[in-house]
Order: C-alpha cells, then structure tokens, then sequence
C-alpha cells in the first residue's frame, strides 16, 4: 500500500513539476535596449542628401550640409559665413538665384565641396564684403562665373575661380615667389567672353 501511495506521489510530483521546469527553462525574449543620448542624436543629425534645393532658405541648409562632408574646419567656415552673408541685406533676391543656379550647375557637373565650392562661396563673401560690390558688379561677377562654369572645360574653369577669389580678397591679379601684380583703386565692371575666361589668369613674362 506504501508503495502504491509512494509511486502516486512520484507520478503526481513529476507530473507537476514537468510543466514548471519547462516554463523556467523558457528563453525569454531579448528586449531591446534603449538607445544612448549619443546614439539617438547621430542618428537624428541630417545628412546631405547629394542635391541643392531651389528654396533660398533650403539652399543654404543643404550647403552647410554639403560643407560639412568635407570634415575641414576652413571649407565649413566658407559656407557659414555665405549663410551669414545671406542673412545679410548684401545680396538681392536675384543674386540669391543666380547662386543657387550657379551652385546647381557646378554640383552637377562635378565640382567638389572643397576646394571649388569654398573658393565660389569665398569669393562671393570676397566680392560683397571686402569689396563692398554695388548691385550691378554684383551681377556682372555671377553672370561672369556662370558662363565660365557652363562654357569653359571644368579644370580651366576651376583656375579661373580661384583666380578671381584671389583677386577679390587681395587685388592681385597674379602671384608667384618671383613676382606679384596687384591692382589698385575700385573695381572695374565685370565683362565677359569666352576667350577672356581662356586668357585668365594673366601670364607674365620676364
């Protein structure tokens, strides 16, 4: 009888206990952990999408975003001063445009964030700062970038960039460790054609 009532025991307790063990020996489900601070704000932080909006006020966010791929303290600075420059009474609806074109047509035919851009954006700071161009210089100086950038072969027009940032911040036309030219008092108006934008910048001869 003992040994009937001790082998029900068993089946009853094994029987019970069975269920109890399976469900302890359940894998729970991994949750998830929360993301750090950091983390959430990398990945909230916008990234450029490879185009320049045609909104002014777009525009200038995508350049800074642009700017910023370029991970240079110098190339970034360019473009915060164009925003600052932008924010400005400096630069009229027009001439807003036609940066915005410019910046769209360079960006399509591959000029890169650093150095072309930097040196677009530097020599317009140039032009409406350290100069002070009134309206219609301001003009004559992106129609003349413009049809160099569409017309003249990228490299070419590249040089032709940097030499006209150069003189708009220095006044110098041409520069090398044997000789420099420099022009003095204001600027004349800003012309162009296609052979003038091949002859830039001016060589010297000894």
């Amino acid at each position: 009888m003992k040994q009937a009532i001790l082998r029900w025991l068993c089946l009853v307790l094994l029987g019970v206990s069975a269920p109890v063990l399976a469900q302890q020996n359940k894998p729970q489900p991994s949750k998830a952990q929360p993301a750090t601070p950091a983390a959430a704000a990398a990945s909230a932080v916008p990234k450029f999408s490879g185009k320049l909006s045609s909104d002014p006020a777009q525009f200038m966010q995508d350049v800074q975003l642009m700017m910023a791929t370029t991970k240079n303290s110098a190339a970034i600075g360019s473009g915060v001063r164009l925003q600052q420059l932008w924010a400005s009474n400096k630069l009229t609806a027009t001439q807003q445009s036609k940066i915005v074109t410019l910046s769209q047509q360079m960006l399509a035919l591959g000029y890169k964030p650093r150095p072309h851009f930097e040196l677009l954006f530097n020599g317009l700071i140039a032009g409406a700062t350290v100069q002070n161009m009134p309206d219609q210089q301001m003009d004559g100086l992106l129609d003349v970038l413009t049809k160099t950038v569409v017309n003249i072969p990228g490299p070419e027009a590249a040089k032709f960039i940097a030499a006209t940032t150069q003189f708009l911040q220095t006044k110098t036309l041409y520069s090398s460790r044997y000789n420099k030219l420099r022009v003095g008092g204001a600027l004349s108006r800003l012309r162009t054609t296609s052979k003038t934008c091949r002859a830039w910048p001016p060589r010297l001869h000894p």
